[in-house]
């Protein structure tokens, strides 16, 4: 499944530095992977342009009627009705057949130019790369759980804290349960640290 994962990503028409961990094991590496753009900035700005150009957008996942929320919002903010919330099931790893086919319907019945796919990662990398060939000529994303911070279900870090990077440490001061995934990042700092030796080596 990592593997897979990885190959998903590295065929990405888009990549970023989300994370601040990834920004600064880049740094540590010297690979120029670029600047850091959060992905819930992303999608506010590809949310800003849709809405601005009146291009068809699809919110699908997150919390139960969240979507549908979500997209009544963006319609009000913006004075239009091209965006579309799907609700899914919120089991959408163990998603059966009847339930990604009557996702697929809605979709394909949309048309949208853009769609927005919060199922939590990698579950929804694997879910675009499987049904890309339905999606083709679409901008797809996924936003893991960008949708709680655009309504105000979870609250954003301050500025301040974002920028000296400890925006991870307020959410799990905000949502404890995320300790599990956060213990993780151990082992990426092995990984960072074991590959910066065998840079050495090499030279």
């Amino acid at each position: 499944d990592l593997i897979l994962f990885k190959d998903i990503l590295s065929r990405s028409s888009l990549k970023i530095v989300d994370g601040i961990g990834v920004f600064v094991a880049s740094k540590i590496l010297n690979i120029d992977a670029g600047e850091r753009y959060a992905g819930v900035d992303l999608m506010k700005d590809v949310v800003e342009l849709a809405g601005k150009e009146r291009l068809t957008t699809v919110l699908i996942g997150g919390k139960a009627k969240l979507a549908v929320e979500l997209a009544d919002c963006y319609n009000e903010q913006f004075g239009n009705k091209t965006f579309h919330g799907i609700e899914v099931s919120q089991n959408v790893s163990g998603m059966n057949g009847s339930e990604n086919n009557r996702i697929i319907s809605a979709i394909s019945a949309l048309k949208p130019r853009i769609l927005l796919v919060a199922f939590g990662s990698p579950t929804q990398e694997k879910w675009i790369e499987a049904n890309k060939d339905i999606f083709d000529g679409m901008l797809c994303m996924g936003v893991g759980g960008a949708f709680d911070f655009a309504s105000g279900t979870v609250r954003r870090a301050p500025q301040i804290v974002r920028r000296l990077g400890f925006e991870w440490l307020f959410r799990l001061v905000i949502q404890p349960w995320r300790i599990k995934r956060q213990m993780r990042l151990f082992t990426f700092v092995k990984m960072v640290v074991i590959e910066r030796f065998r840079m050495y080596g090499r030279h």
